[in-house]
């Protein structure tokens, strides 16, 4: 019985299309996404002499990690910072009601639910690529929601055209990893 695998192809690591579904404007803009870690913490089982080690029974996820390159009229930011002040109350208790009754503030940021509870997140969907650009694998994270989002910097002394870009970290209650083709 051979333990090598019979795959000889590498993931490759710049071939994906990342899709938020209520943030479509996201798509072609995501430059770099960090997976989440996942762990299985041990619990402490304790006796007379010391506390043992055993297998834990709750798995935890860090936070779902993305770079994006923001746009000149800076849509997909906007829409992103709409939705994190949709979620927080920074201004009036009005506004947080407007956004879980599906009023966004933002023309970029879609109302996908009449649910005053599904208004709240968007499922997140990323499409590994072959070498070949064939979809391979779908990674999904559902019911994500934003908790942070980076500022950018701007500077008058590059030559250089570099594109400006911010970083998003959202939470998620859980993901799905499906095989779309071998």
């Amino acid at each position: 019985m051979s333990t090598q695998s019979r795959e000889l192809n590498f993931l490759n690591i710049n071939s994906f299309v990342m899709e938020i579904a209520r943030l479509p404007v996201m798509k072609f803009s995501v430059q770099e996404i960090t997976f989440p870690d996942t762990s299985l913490p041990e619990v402490k089982m304790g006796n007379p002499f010391r506390a043992v080690n055993a297998v834990g029974d709750h798995i935890t996820q860090e936070d779902f990690t993305f770079t994006f390159i923001i746009d000149e009229a800076m849509a997909n930011y906007r829409a992103l910072l709409a939705w994190m002040q949709g979620l927080g109350f920074p201004e009036d208790y009005k506004q947080h009601e407007d956004f879980i009754n599906g009023w966004t503030g933002s023309k970029e940021l879609l109302s996908l639910s009449n649910s005053r509870i599904g208004n709240q997140f968007s499922d997140i969907t990323v499409t590994i690529l072959t070498n070949h650009k064939n979809p391979s694998i779908r990674y999904t994270m559902r019911d994500c929601f934003p908790v942070n989002l980076s500022g950018f910097s701007v500077n008058v002394t590059d030559s250089d055209s570099v594109p400006v870009t911010a970083t998003c970290s959202m939470k998620f209650t859980g993901f799905d990893i499906e095989v779309l083709k071998k």
